[in-house]
């Protein structure tokens, strides 16, 4: 909520100065949160992202067998339903957070690049419509949408490929939830809207 929040803001008008206020808070945020607020199965994740061969029997092991099930699909892939590790069931949570280990198994590289390309031109097309937008605020609602998106995307994505500790983030229109389709769904229809408003008003 935070970095969407920070995306948004992005479209004031923020001085250097109100910058590193901003910044500075944060990392004292992050320091206040880590030492009181995280939990301690929050710092267990931590943990098992620097080093998951250590916690290998525990919360590592669905990030060893994710990243046996995106190296096992190579450039093309094993085609659907093909992946042992998705078949087998190695991969926890392969319908919600690790869907993209089991997509990769099965369609390899070019699928996956694919797919990330489909989102970046999602997440283009928001800026293109918040660029040409009528009015402030239905710019700060595509440049929302847009890095809802792209956040829940890149977290996603990165939890995969070992770049975050697990955040629990779904990957949008893939993962498993009703919740997370419905808000994305939501969102692409305020982009619709503002993009049919401009053209009617120009």
């Amino acid at each position: 909520i935070l970095l969407i929040a920070t995306a948004m803001l992005s479209l004031t008008e923020l001085t250097w100065r109100r910058v590193l206020i901003i910044g500075s808070v944060g990392a004292v945020g992050l320091l206040i949160a880590w030492r009181v607020l995280m939990r301690e199965y929050q710092q267990e994740r931590i943990d098992v992202w620097l080093d998951p061969e250590a916690h290998a029997d525990a919360g590592g092991y669905q990030i060893l067998q994710a990243r046996a099930a995106v190296g096992n699909g190579g450039i093309f892939g094993r085609g659907a339903n093909q992946g042992t590790q998705n078949v087998l069931d190695f991969v926890p949570y392969g319908e919600s957070d690790f869907v993209l280990a089991v997509f990769a198994e099965e369609w390899g590289y070019l699928g996956t690049t694919l797919v990330l390309l489909l989102f970046m031109s999602l997440v283009l097309w928001s800026l293109n419509i918040a660029s040409q937008a009528r009015d402030r605020f239905s710019a700060h609602l595509c440049v929302g949408v847009g890095a809802l998106i792209f956040l829940h995307t890149v977290l996603n994505v990165g939890v995969v490929l070992e770049f975050f500790p697990n955040t629990g983030l779904p990957l949008p229109f893939f993962s498993n939830g009703g919740s997370n389709v419905l808000t994305v769904m939501f969102g692409l229809g305020v982009l619709m809207s503002v993009s049919r408003t401009r053209h009617r008003r120009s």
